[in-house]
């Protein structure tokens, strides 16, 4: 939500977001370290490698990534992509090293799959007879998000 109301409007290029972003982290980090660290830091050659390609390789590209789908999707929207995470290391887990497959996982990752498409109106809402007899749809999604309709009757009135 931050990113999106108040970064995105300024049409700053996602690089540039993301590199602010990971490098303020990393400052965080170095000025906690040596307060949080258990025992002394050794970096070696092997080491700074080692750490720093995660991030050069996987991190840093899903910041930049994540920016352009917050900026094009919305909030909402990009926010659901972090439920896939599960549903594709399941994938990965039965595919590359063939892990055994119980039945709660693909029911878990149906679950999320019908919960993302819920939350972005991909399912249509459901009508109830007593809603549609009242004039009303229940909960429903707009364009500006979700809201419930108004209740039938007088308006309570303010104390004042």
């Amino acid at each position: 939500m931050y990113l999106r109301r108040f970064v995105s409007p300024h049409g700053l290029p996602a690089l540039a977001v993301a590199a602010v972003q990971v490098g303020l982290g990393a400052v965080i980090m170095l000025l906690a370290a040596p307060f949080v660290a258990t025992s002394p830091v050794h970096l070696s050659w092997p080491v700074v490698p080692g750490v720093s390609a995660p991030g050069v390789a996987g991190t840093g590209p899903a910041y930049v990534w994540n920016t352009n789908v917050v900026a094009s999707w919305g909030a909402i929207s990009a926010s659901t992509v972090t439920y896939l995470t599960p549903v594709v290391g399941l994938a990965l887990g039965i595919a590359v090293p063939g892990e055994a497959v119980t039945w709660s996982e693909p029911a878990g990752a149906l679950i999320v799959l019908a919960g993302i498409a819920i939350s972005q109106g991909r399912v249509p809402a459901r009508r109830t007879k007593s809603s549609v007899k009242a004039g009303t749809h229940g909960n429903c999604l707009s364009p500006v998000g979700r809201h419930r309709a108004p209740a039938p009757g007088p308006r309570p009135r303010r104390a004042g």
